[in-house]
């Protein structure tokens, strides 16, 4: 490129040099559409999924892990108590599950 006589734009050096056709090199012409909404709905759909996935995720590892975790200690020390006033540990399982279960 260089710079015109006036200096406002460039222009190419060799102007035929631009339109040469290489040989062995296919040319084809594509015809492009504006995408529909069906691709924005597809990505829409797909980011909600996630979405709620990572709520639900969320709700689980806040509320239902936590209140997991004190039940099993709670029966682990209830079992402990059972056993230290003289159950067997069987005999203290065995009595959670008929009293509990």
């Amino acid at each position: 490129m260089k710079l015109s006589e006036d200096g406002q734009n460039w222009i190419p050096i060799d102007s035929e040099s631009t339109n040469i056709l290489r040989e062995g090199v296919q040319t084809s012409t594509v015809e492009s559409e504006a995408p529909g909404i069906v691709p924005l709905v597809g990505a829409g759909t797909a980011g909600v999924g996630i979405g709620l996935t990572l709520v639900a995720g969320y709700f689980i590892l806040t509320t239902v892990v936590p209140i997991l975790g004190v039940m099993f200690v709670l029966f682990f020390l209830f079992w402990l108590f059972l056993v230290l006033i003289g159950m067997s540990p069987s005999e203290s399982m065995a009595y959670i599950f008929d009293t509990f279960g």
